[in-house]
C-alpha cells in the first residue's frame, strides 16, 4: 500500500480496472514519481490503436476517485514491455 496525496493507493485495482477495458493489453507500469515529499503516480499501458490516454485515464478515475496520469504504447513497444513491477515501478 502506498498513501499519495493523501490516498491509500493498492495497485491491484489497477490492474482490474485496466483489464476490464476493451483492447488495453495486458502490460503497465505504475510509475511513483516524487517532488518536495509529495507523491504522485503515473501509468504507461499498452493498448490497441483507437485506445486513448484520456479514456484510460477517465476510466482509472471514476474506478479509484483520483487522477492518474500516463501514457499508451502500441502492445509490444519497449516502453511497454517492462512489464509489472521493474526499475523502482510497481
Amino acid at each position: 500500500m502506498l498513501i499519495v496525496k493523501g490516498v491509500n493507493f493498492f495497485p491491484r485495482p489497477v490492474e482490474q480496472l485496466l483489464m476490464k477495458m476493451p483492447g488495453v493489453g495486458s502490460n503497465y507500469q505504475i510509475i511513483i514519481q516524487e517532488s518536495q515529499g509529495v507523491k504522485s503516480l503515473r501509468i504507461n499501458v499498452e493498448a490497441e490503436e483507437g485506445v486513448t490516454g484520456y479514456a484510460v485515464e477517465k476510466a482509472l478515475k471514476e474506478g479509484l476517485g483520483f487522477s492518474l496520469q500516463g501514457d499508451v504504447f502500441p502492445i509490444g513497444h519497449p516502453a511497454s514491455s517492462g512489464g509489472k513491477g521493474t526499475e523502482g515501478i510497481l
